[in-house]
């Protein structure tokens, strides 16, 4: 055996490749894309090797990891110390590369052989604050650095600034790094985190629970679920999040199927993939109706307004914003699962009389984009061209609260434009979410307390 090549009886090493890479992204971005520290010392003799070739060397330190690129300098080979770390890196997979536009994601696997990639317990992880906060825009993170840095003056605080200092792993050759995008912003969410300890205060609220009638339907659609044949393949997944399955059904796409084979209500239960998403989508609709309180006619499809139907399974993690919403999403989970599952958001409270240009005004930073509804930028109180007086800006800032919702056979509801993720779970997990992307059925974007408030009061009209 090479004595590049470590004996697999000599000691356990958690070895991934991370794929897909730019050649230009540095050993420091790669480590930091993976949650993780780059360790550089004098043991790493090479930067590149061929694949199949890792150096034989001691393990990195907790937090850290030794980064080879291979030949092809579009992957590279990752150690990393623990197992813990191992699968922390691995649940990063599927995400996206911060400040690509959605261009770039995340590609990692075990380089140890894994019969079945659902046996690694990822969906049991809950995301760590610095991927909670990776997909703010860089502006975002900056004001949020620098209010955290004018309240932390203490000589506390001047520690944990050292201390990240010193473990940021920087050789000289990385230097070139800092002008990077992506590793500012990797490191400002690091940084960020750090001041806030790495965690943040949660409240804990129930989703709207389904009354005898509505968990009639879900009890049908969890068995359709369970059943369902018609999981896109891999390729065609939505990028961006980890999920084992995930498929969109379109509202459009139901009405198109329902022209083309003729299925009516009453013969939804043919075998054809076509009748099973029609099925599917029209018992999640039923569910929803009965956990918002909405009645429709008999053979009435519609009711609460949604242009489709995101349902996955075993969907993890994934810390993201739907800038693509134009409104507020409701969200099923159902399944046999335990030990977590809930759905997170960040809270966000609307800041009265903002005015452009205020730190984190999307308008005077450049990212409306990312879901904010104001990106047109024009200045408060200014006269559109037709004469009539805009809308006052709309400012959200947020709490430093996580609300955490139960969402077990329960229906949340959340806009989606602010971020958002799912806590670690065990055991069975499929998810339901409506949402909107149309013009038709747009909603102004709304504080974190409207939704919570819409819960309760759902909550109150059960029980009355």
């Amino acid at each position: 055996m090479p004595p590049s090549v470590t004996p697999p009886q000599r000691r356990r090493r958690f070895l991934l490749e991370a794929r897909d890479l730019e050649p230009s992204w540095s050993r420091t971005l790669i480590a930091l894309l993976l949650g993780l520290d780059l360790f550089d010392d004098a043991a790493d003799e090479k930067d590149v090797v061929d694949a199949g070739s890792v150096p034989d060397v001691p393990p990195p330190p907790a937090g850290h990891a030794r980064v080879w690129k291979l030949k092809d300098c579009t992957s590279a080979a990752v150690e990393c110390a623990s197992i813990h770390d191992f699968l922390n890196a691995l649940a990063h997979d599927g995400l996206e590369v911060p400040c690509t536009h959605a261009y770039k994601h995340r590609r990692v696997t075990p380089v140890v052989r894994v019969p079945d990639a659902e046996r690694l317990p990822l969906h049991t992880l809950s995301p760590s604050l610095e991927m909670q906060l990776a997909p703010l825009p860089t502006p975002e993170l900056e004001r949020r650095l620098a209010a955290a840095e004018r309240r932390d003056t203490s000589e506390e605080g001047d520690a944990r600034d050292a201390k990240r200092a010193k473990t940021r792993g920087d050789s000289g050759n990385e230097k070139a790094s800092d002008r990077c995008k992506i590793t500012r912003h990797l490191r400002l969410c690091r940084e960020l985190a750090s001041s806030m300890r790495f965690e943040r205060p949660t409240r804990n609220i129930d989703g709207v629970r389904l009354d005898e009638k509505g968990e009639t339907y879900a009890g049908k659609l969890l068995e359709l679920l369970r059943a369902f044949d018609g999981w896109p393949e891999d390729s065609k997944k939505r990028k961006g999040v980890g999920a084992a399955a995930y498929a969109v059904i379109k509202r459009k796409d139901v009405d198109k199927i329902i022209a083309r084979e003729g299925t009516s209500p009453e013969t939804t239960a043919g075998t054809s993939v076509g009748n099973k998403v029609v099925e599917l989508f029209r018992l999640a609709q039923a569910t929803l109706n009965v956990a918002c309180g909405v009645t429709t006619n008999e053979g009435d499809e519609h009711g609460v307004p949604f242009d489709a139907v995101a349902v996955t399974r075993a969907f993890r993690g994934s810390p993201h914003v739907d800038a693509r919403d134009t409104s507020h999403q409701y969200v099923l989970a159902l399944g046999d699962f335990s030990d977590g599952g809930a759905l997170c958001v960040e809270e966000v409270a609307e800041e009265k009389n903002a005015r452009p240009g205020d730190p984190g005004d999307a308008r005077a930073c450049g990212d409306a984009g990312d879901g904010d509804p104001g990106g047109d930028g024009a200045a408060l109180g200014k006269k559109a061209r037709d004469g009539e007086r805009r809308a006052p800006l709309r400012r959200f800032v947020p709490t430093g609260h996580v609300l955490r919702v139960n969402v077990k056979n329960r229906v949340a509801r959340i806009d989606g434009r602010h971020v958002h993720w799912v806590d670690g779970w065990s055991g069975e997990r499929f998810s339901v979410v409506f949402f909107c992307t149309r013009k038709e059925n747009a909603a102004e974007m709304q504080a974190t307390a409207a939704h919570e408030e819409w819960m309760v009061a759902k909550q109150r009209e059960k029980k009355s």
